[in-house]
């Protein structure tokens, strides 16, 4: 079993509003090299979550970094000229947010950083840290639906989730819960 200490945000690196999908980017990772694709987890233009790596292996998207780590990826990162630009939309944002908030829950030792922090690149083409503090002080997505839907949202409601995070059926860890080593289920 993997000991998880960061979470990690890419970009795909391509123009906004193209859309790639996990097998496109594994067919990339492939000709470089790579077993598999290197990102645990990659984020489409409509907002949808599609596992990558399954969580338990080690990834291959941060040099030196992907022993203890969980990669994600958007789709996107360059602007229509093909200039890097944090391109991600409401929803992309809306899944990447439930996303980290999901697996710092389960893995709450986790730091949350972004590709250029660890590598000269400009990927994830935004200052996470930067982003992430005006984000992390919003309300939970969990409790905020718990706020709003309370007769549906409660732990005991969610008979799919063994958290104590309230959640809307199906909740996120749910959701994730596949490609989360079972130890963590």
């Amino acid at each position: 079993m993997r000991e998880i200490n960061d979470i990690i945000i890419h970009c795909t690196a391509t123009r906004k509003n193209r859309h790639y999908t996990v097998d496109q980017i594994r067919r990339w990772h492939l000709e470089r090299g790579f077993e598999d694709i290197g990102y645990h987890f990659v984020i489409y233009l409509d907002g949808s979550l599609h596992p990558g790596r399954p969580v338990d292996q080690v990834g291959a998207h941060a040099y030196g970094h992907n022993q203890n780590s969980i990669g994600i990826c958007y789709v996107g990162g360059l602007d229509r000229r093909g200039r890097p630009a944090n391109t991600l939309n409401k929803a992309q944002e809306r899944t990447l947010i439930t996303l980290i908030k999901t697996l710092q829950a389960i893995y709450p030792q986790a730091a949350l950083h972004g590709h250029n922090d660890y590598s000269p690149k400009q990927c994830p083409c935004f200052n996470v840290a930067e982003w992430w503090s005006r984000i992390d002080s919003y309300p939970s997505p969990f409790m905020l639906l718990s706020a709003l839907f309370p007769a549906i949202s409660s732990p005991s409601s969610c008979r799919s989730c063994p958290h104590s995070i309230p959640c809307l059926m199906p909740c996120a860890v749910a959701a994730i819960r596949p490609i989360i080593p079972s130890t963590h289920q």
